[in-house]
């Protein structure tokens, strides 16, 4: 492999190396000597590199660092013991309250103290991330009630991030949020600044409860800065899919309604700066940081089933699985011989006519869908988010 291309494939990289002069290998963290290899001519390999030294020494150690792969898991709420209420923010549990003013959700577990879950754990409801918070009884999951509601369901799953080093969340701000480069316009580069340091961290977006890790979506550009390029992502699809499921009350009366048509939407309005900025202040929009700055995302392709639903696996299910566009599913195992069978929320998804035409270029949209094939059974996949030292 060129040597130039190693950091485009690969953070960090350690080669473990063995000659006849030293009797137990050697290990060698190629960061440490970056600037010597980026030196070489293009093209130029790893082993054309380590055999054109001659005699230059190299910054070795006699620690042989072992692969021990850990993950992010999920589990089912439900399956995993835990129990659940609706209720009103900043209301003591067991007092009486209308169900309409339930926002928020308690979930709680004998034996899991609600500090080590709040520094360890995430919660999707129906499959979009939130918020979560504690006190010394429980732990509350910002706008989980009403979620539930607006569905007409209440899947929970907790996504444990304790082997890999934990997790916290940072909410966004107005004062956070401003627009990169010439152009004033978020939807084609928006910044986030946060007030700390978070170099020695790994952070992910959740954007509209939809986990992105990073890449396209999000991007580093400083110790305190990030940015987000909306123009790469299905934005026009989350909001769509969102809408029917998480609170958007503040953001639909800054859209006109287009030829009596609800659902119909100015695109105009919709990528304007206020409705972004309200979109990247959702209670379900905010930054994952995983307290590791050495972690790896992979991606293992589950069989669909013929069965609404259903996936199929061989290996057993650990891990968080995503469905349509960064959705995650929420779901329980059943086994059946020597397969998994994944049973989970729904995974049907609607084909939008607007995907099939470059609808950037109109003046409004809708969620109108394709009147041969107005949905579609999902892929899956196993969302891997691990660090192997």
């Amino acid at each position: 492999m060129d040597v130039f291309k190693l950091w485009t494939d690969y953070s960090r990289l350690i080669l473990v190396l063995s000659s006849p002069l030293y009797e137990e290998p050697l290990s060698l963290d190629l960061n440490e000597v970056r600037s010597r290899i980026t030196k070489v001519m293009p093209g130029t390999t790893l082993k054309q590199w380590l055999a054109g030294l001659g005699n230059e020494s190299l910054p070795t150690s006699t620690t042989v660092p072992k692969i021990n792969p850990k993950y992010v898991t999920y589990r089912d709420a439900v399956a995993a013991g835990y129990s659940m209420a609706p209720i009103p923010p900043g209301v003591a549990y067991g007092n009486d309250y209308l169900i309409s003013d339930a926002h928020d959700l308690r979930l709680w577990k004998e034996g899991i103290d609600p500090k080590v879950f709040y520094e360890n754990c995430l919660v999707e409801v129906n499959g979009l991330l939130h918020r979560v918070d504690y006190d010394s009884e429980a732990n509350y999951v910002y706008e989980g009630g009403r979620t539930g509601r607006i569905c007409n369901d209440n899947h929970v799953g907790i996504l444990n991030f304790q082997a890999v080093g934990g997790v916290r969340t940072i909410a966004i701000t107005p004062e956070m949020i401003s627009a990169g480069g010439s152009d004033p316009s978020l939807y084609i580069n928006t910044i986030l600044t946060v007030d700390e340091d978070l170099t020695d961290k790994t952070v992910m977006l959740s954007f509209m409860g939809f986990l992105l890790p990073w890449g396209r979506a999000l991007k580093r550009i400083g110790d305190k800065a990030f940015s987000i390029d909306l123009r790469n992502q299905v934005f026009v699809d989350w909001y769509f899919h969102a809408q029917k499921r998480i609170n958007l009350e503040e953001i639909r009366p800054l859209m006109t309604i287009k030829n009596g048509n609800y659902d119909q939407i100015a695109l105009e309005e919709y990528l304007s700066n206020e409705v972004i900025i309200k979109l990247l202040t959702l209670s379900q929009t905010f930054l994952v940081v995983i307290n590791n700055n050495d972690i790896y995302v992979d991606r293992e392709q589950l069989e669909v089933s013929k069965t609404p639903d259903r996936y199929f696996t061989k290996t057993r299910p650990l891990w968080p699985v995503v469905i349509d566009k960064g959705e995650l599913m929420s779901y329980w195992v059943v086994r059946e011989g020597d397969t998994y069978v994944i049973a989970g929320s729904s995974n049907r998804r609607p084909e939008y006519n607007f995907e099939t035409t470059h609808w950037q270029e109109g003046v409004s949209i809708d969620p109108t869908q394709d009147r041969h094939y107005p949905n579609r059974y999902s892929k899956a996949y196993f969302l891997k988010i691990g660090s192997d030292l």
